[in-house]
């Protein structure tokens, strides 16, 4: 998966826009994913994978957990976001 497919997927996980989160956007070691995050207070966090499974995480996850957690292979179910659920 490239970039500007994960930036999609996370502009609407985070509902913020593809620009939003463009700027706000790590690429993972080994081309394991992107890392994702809402910068305003409160804001989450999703790491989506080059298979298009994602991790997503709220404010009170440290960024570094967030990545061990999606490492060791855990994944959150896309039909928890109404506008993925039938991707």
């Amino acid at each position: 998966m490239d970039r500007g497919t994960a930036e999609q997927i996370a502009s609407k996980v985070l509902n913020v826009t593809k620009a939003g989160v463009s700027g706000h956007c790590r690429e993972l070691e080994d081309d394991a994913g992107y890392y994702f995050w809402d910068p305003r207070r409160g804001g989450s966090a999703v790491i989506v994978a080059v298979d298009g499974s994602l991790l997503w995480a709220n404010s009170g996850v440290r960024p570094d957990e967030h990545i061990a957690s999606f490492l060791a292979g855990k994944r959150t179910d896309r039909s928890l976001f109404t506008d993925l659920a039938s991707e």
